[in-house]
């Protein structure tokens, strides 16, 4: 039996509009819903409200931003994203500089009001690892969880982290609905990937495998 797509785990429906939080792969995520809602002949619109790398997008053109500085999008104003009729909006709402874990500063994240489905994303390469090493914004990590930044980032951790309103579920619209999708998931990662899923009980959460070296 084939795997469910990314938008059948994540129970996406026409109409909404997901917002990409945390590290580890948000325009991964972002560009794989896009190609799937694509591929059912879904209207898409993609973007984002913090920054994005311009080459990391490849196709530019009608992508939501605010401008371009140097080799990067900005964002656009949350107010700017507004939902399709019968189609899928997916916005990047974070921004972690490449590290697999992080915890939003006081003016991050930038989540739509629009937003129906708020999504965390985390890398598993960051489970079990050095706080201070892995994650992005590494205090603000450690105060959410409860520890000290050179503790490690285990399990239980990183499902506090995941679902504490001062990390992934910071400014969650009111009714919006919440998923995490762990990203880089291998054979070194699985039994750490299976204990945080386990912490996080009744939370949806989607698996992606780590990509194959090239």
């Amino acid at each position: 039996m084939d795997e469910p797509s990314l938008i059948e785990a994540l129970g996406i429906e026409r109409g909404d509009v997901v917002a990409l939080v945390g590290g580890g792969g948000k325009t991964t995520t972002m560009l794989t819903l896009g190609g799937e809602a694509k591929a059912r002949g879904w209207p898409v619109k993609l973007g984002t409200t913090t920054r994005v790398g311009v080459a990391q997008v490849p196709e530019p053109s009608g992508f939501l931003h605010g401008g371009i500085v140097g080799d990067k999008f900005t964002g656009a104003a949350a107010g700017d994203v507004h939902p399709i009729a019968d189609g899928l909006v997916v916005i990047e709402a974070d921004g972690a500089r490449g590290h697999p874990a992080k915890a939003p500063a006081d003016h991050e994240p930038v989540i739509p009001a629009a937003t129906t489905l708020l999504v965390a994303v985390i890398g598993a390469d960051a489970l079990g690892r050095v706080i201070a090493d892995q994650c992005h914004r590494p205090l603000r990590v450690a105060a959410v969880v409860g520890c000290r930044p050179y503790e490690r980032l285990t399990p239980e951790r990183a499902a506090t982290l995941l679902t504490s309103h001062r990390g992934g579920r910071k400014g969650l619209p009111d009714g919006a609905r919440f998923a995490v999708v762990v990203t880089k998931v291998n054979g070194s990662t699985i039994d750490s990937v299976h204990q945080l899923v386990d912490a996080l009980g009744d939370i949806r959460v989607v698996l992606v495998a780590a990509r194959p070296t090239p």
